[in-house]
């Protein structure tokens, strides 16, 4: 494959030192062949020292223009490395939005394939793709408001979750899901500050680390938070306990501290509580049998002490709670 599209390559190249508009016609009558074309750039662009070994570095950007512009935007992008010049174009804010107007019409119905396709890597972006994207198709006038992508694939090249002011792009969002990515680090709180319209947060699966910050109370309107199968420490914030929509909550198999607070009975919506595989301690506060809507209760694992309250165990909705692996005293109800 290398070497059939190196050789089209250098043919065109030689053509085009008497004759530029040759060499136009030439290039786009070889990109008509999309497929193939795609599959023999590819093996360039993924290869062992493509940058010193390929004669694309020597096209003009002018053809580098017609190669690229029928590339899905994420195709596109991994051609930065053969070429500075390819990489100074691909980038641009005026390829990007070629690309993704072309690939992602606004008003067209048919795209929402192609648009989840993008959702799912946009974080793998360079910063002038992602604002053409969430401008064009994140905004407030757009139907989709969900950003998930493979589990299987990194989101972020340094495999944190990004600073700053990125989540700006997105105060409309209602789903964030970045599970089983295999980020590090902690949660930023303009992730909470900025997507104050969050409904679902899906973090779990991680190796995030610190404290869940107390800006998640800015995300009022939050009804499932999963947290759980991190490394976060310290304690659960108060703040949590005002998220007064909130519905579904996992925070287990982290390394939480402390006890948990009365203001737990303020979640009067939550259904599912997770705080298993933990170090919470102290007693169970009586006021979590106010929660009269907890059908799965599981904080088995931690360092709970003293006895589980009758009403919370009397509770009508009740499918499965869980209190093993804790220091109940011997003679308690459970």
């Amino acid at each position: 494959m290398e070497p059939m599209i190196i050789s089209h390559l250098q043919l065109l190249l030689a053509e085009a030192q008497s004759s530029p508009r040759l060499l136009r016609h030439n290039v786009t009558s070889l990109i008509s062949k999309c497929d193939s074309l795609r599959r023999m750039l590819s093996t360039i662009a993924t290869g062992p020292q493509s940058q010193q070994n390929c004669a694309l570095s020597e096209v003009p950007l002018e053809i580098a223009e017609y190669i690229f512009a029928w590339l899905h935007p994420a195709e596109a992008l991994k051609f930065r490395r053969l070429a500075k010049a390819f990489n100074n174009l691909l980038v641009s804010q005026e390829f990007a939005t070629l690309l993704l107007s072309r690939f992602l019409p606004k008003d067209n119905l048919s795209s929402k394939r192609h648009h989840d396709e993008c959702a799912k890597i946009f974080f793998a972006w360079p910063s002038t793709y992602q604002k053409r994207f969430a401008t064009s198709h994140l905004s407030a006038s757009c139907s989709r408001k969900s950003l998930l992508w493979s589990h299987k694939a990194t989101p972020f090249e340094t495999n944190h979750i990004p600073q700053g002011s990125l989540f700006a792009m997105f105060p409309n969002l209602v789903e964030l899901d970045l599970s089983y990515c295999a980020l590090s680090g902690t949660i930023p709180d303009t992730l909470f500050t900025n997507m104050r319209q969050l409904q679902s947060l899906k973090l779990h699966e991680n190796r995030l680390t610190g404290e869940i910050s107390a800006a998640i109370a800015a995300c009022t309107q939050l009804r499932v938070l999963n947290l759980h199968s991190n490394h976060f420490s310290g304690k659960i914030p108060e703040s949590l306990y005002t998220l007064s929509e909130l519905q579904y909550c996992n925070l287990g198999h982290n390394r939480l501290q402390g006890v948990l607070s009365p203001k737990i009975s303020c979640l009067q919506k939550l259904n599912a509580l997770y705080l298993n595989d933990n170090h919470l301690e102290g007693e169970i506060p009586k006021s979590m049998a106010e929660l009269e809507g907890l059908e799965y209760l599981v904080l088995s694992c931690n360092r709970f002490v003293g006895r589980v309250p009758t009403e919370l165990l009397n509770l009508r909705r009740a499918v499965y709670f869980n209190f093993e692996g804790n220091g109940f005293d011997a003679e308690s109800n459970v």
